[in-house]
């Protein structure tokens, strides 16, 4: 009994708190509730590319801001102040940055906002505008809103915070489904008994269901990412801008010089 009265008060003490960080976060939102925009102010095109190929595309293409996977590739155009590295979900060596443009991906990685310029990635799965004011609080400048709240819910959050300015949607790409540090090429090759590198070959390796789609094969140094077997293609972006959405992204994955071209172009259209 006297276990349970104990487990009871510190739940009656963890509600206090978030009821009082709920003051805080209303506070803030009168700060930023002053922000206004409307469906003719300038709108962000931002690409997320995997190689260079693609990151010139994005150059000529003159695009907003590009986000890159691989560190090697940003330090050799981190001169442009638009490309941003995007930081692993799975940081086992954390790594200080200091005057750096990132786009973090887990919750851990907002320390470091402290002192670089951060942007919010769709990992953290930002969907109220509770979420939204605290990573504001927070020095992010820039959040990714989570791929599965519908337009409606999108209202809702226009209704809270007045601008959705700062927002970013995707709307070309394929999606994460999965990360691990198991990996299936490994033990494949060699029964997970040490690296095998059989990823670096330059060669794309997928996972196959019994639909027979093909899910595209992600490999870091530290863990394997397992793609969606297709890409989502929001079409009716024209409800997004309507909405004040300020930033529009489109991953790409294995895409040539043509093709990512052509998907640049196709989102522009979009989005006079």
């Amino acid at each position: 009994e006297e276990d349970k009265l104990n487990q009871n008060n510190i739940f009656n003490d963890l509600v206090e708190i978030r009821e009082e960080s709920g003051v805080e976060f209303k506070e803030l939102e009168n700060t930023i509730g002053n922000i206004s925009i409307n469906p003719t102010d300038k709108i962000n095109i931002n690409v997320l590319v995997r190689n260079e190929e693609q990151l010139k595309v994005c150059i000529e293409e003159k695009v907003d801001t590009i986000y890159v996977t691989d560190k090697d590739l940003y330090d050799k155009y981190r001169y442009l102040d638009n490309v941003y590295l995007r930081l692993e979900r799975v940081n086992p060596k954390r790594i200080s940055y200091d005057n750096e443009r990132l786009l973090v991906t887990e919750t851990g990685s907002l320390e470091y906002a402290k002192n670089n310029d951060v942007f919010t990635d769709y990992y953290l799965n930002v969907g109220n505008h509770y979420f939204i004011e605290y990573l504001l609080n927070n020095h992010v400048k820039r959040i990714t809103l989570s791929p599965e709240i519908s337009i409606e819910e999108m209202k809702n959050l226009k209704n809270n915070l007045c601008s959705l300015s700062l927002c970013e949607v995707i709307v070309y790409g394929r999606l994460e489904v999965m990360v691990m540090k198991y990996c299936p090429l490994n033990m494949l090759v060699n029964d997970s008994k040490y690296p095998c590198g059989i990823c670096r070959n330059g060669k794309n390796y997928y996972l196959k269901d019994r639909n027979q789609e093909n899910y595209p094969l992600v490999h870091t140094d530290e863990v394997t990412h397992i793609l969606n077997y297709k890409n989502i293609e929001i079409k009716n972006i024209e409800n997004y801008r309507n909405l004040g959405i300020g930033n529009y992204r489109i991953e790409l994955w294995d895409e040539d010089e043509l093709e990512a071209r052509k998907v640049i172009k196709k989102v522009k259209n979009l989005l006079p």
